[in-house]
């Protein structure tokens, strides 16, 4: 269970303050109902021989973010979902990380003819216009359901942004960004980048606990001290937690 605690502690740590620490949204709430589930299904899967941690980390991380900026995560029904999305994202992280795409991706206007060449870089943008078609998708879908003149809180990043924009368009706000290229571009940045890295923090973090008994030992007494309960660790929780931030800003140097 101290393996769990880390995961949950280091999920909801990194997705609330790098992306939401000073946005006025549920966003802890959010975090919670997905790492309820998270929980769930590993104590489910605990009852096998093996339990596939890496899995379930995906899709754990990639729900909270998607549940941030869309209001939905990946549950059973739609696991498929998130499984294509994966596939997609891992595909194109791979052609990236080829020699030739990574070394020539700034000199694309000159070299993208190139026979050798042009089907890596074909590749590559496929894949980024399936993401920006989802992303698109998503945003078109709330801009429908949107009522600028409704005044309530947001569900979510996307809902916070096009009332925003609305209210710049309203205001007749010169070279605003807020516009659809750049809700576009944010949405894109917080999924990709938000997904892979959040993932193999968390990961590496629990690999690193494997390893090094004693900092596990240590973190498990400080978990159980604070904590003391089956309840949910919280952001409220993080300043009584100082050997826990101590071990995940370890986890993270070293994973840098």
């Amino acid at each position: 269970m101290v393996l769990l605690a880390l995961v949950l502690f280091v999920t909801i740590f990194l997705i609330y303050h790098l992306y939401w620490k000073r946005r006025n949204l549920p966003a802890e709430e959010k975090v919670l109902d997905v790492t309820k589930h998270f929980i769930k299904k590993i104590k489910a899967d605990s009852a096998n021989e093996h339990t596939n941690i890496v899995s379930h980390v995906n899709v754990c991380v990639a729900s909270i973010i998607n549940s941030i900026l869309f209001s939905y995560d990946f549950n059973d029904e739609r696991i498929a979902e998130f499984e294509i999305l994966k596939k997609i994202l891992e595909d194109q992280v791979q052609l990236f990380q080829s020699p030739q795409l990574l070394m020539l991706i700034p000199y694309y206007k000159y070299v993208r003819h190139i026979p050798f060449l042009r089907r890596g870089f074909q590749q590559f943008f496929a894949c980024q216009q399936t993401l920006f078609n989802f992303f698109r998708g998503q945003i078109k879908e709330h801009l429908a359901n949107h009522d600028p003149d409704l005044d309530e809180e947001p569900r979510d990043f996307v809902g916070a942004f096009l009332k925003q924009m609305h209210k710049d368009e309203k205001e007749k706000v010169e070279n605003s960004d807020f516009n659809m290229d750049q809700i576009l571009s944010l949405v894109n940045d917080i999924w990709v980048a938000g997904q892979e890295t959040t993932s193999v923090t968390v990961l590496f973090s629990v690999i690193y606990l494997i390893r090094n008994p004693k900092a596990q030992q240590k973190l498990h007494e400080e978990l159980d001290h604070v904590i003391a309960s089956d309840r949910l660790i919280t952001t409220a929780d993080r300043n009584n937690l100082t050997y826990t931030q101590a071990v995940i800003n370890v986890s993270d140097f070293y994973n840098i």
